[in-house]
């Protein structure tokens, strides 16, 4: 049986379900958050402004959009960068 983090990532390689493992805020950043997630083969860290991604979400299931994902509504692809 495969994974819903395999499943979302064989229909578009940038676009992923992952278990949500940690968040915690960035220093000197109110909106921002550092989010620990896996997508069931690795774990990584993206950062998000997402009201709802909060730490008691820890065990569920978020969308994360991988470094070059071309996400509708955003004039260029996701890229990385540092926070703080």
């Amino acid at each position: 049986m495969q994974t819903a983090a395999h499943c979302a990532t064989r229909m578009h390689p940038d676009i992923v379900v992952c278990e949500l493992l940690a968040v915690d805020s960035v220093a000197g950043k109110d909106k921002l958050k550092k989010v620990r997630v896996s997508d069931g083969e690795k774990e990584f860290s993206v950062v998000s402004n997402a009201p709802n991604v909060l730490p008691e979400k820890v065990g569920k299931k978020i969308v994360v959009a991988r470094v070059g994902a071309e996400v509708s509504g955003m004039d260029e692809p996701v890229k990385k960068a540092n926070v703080g």
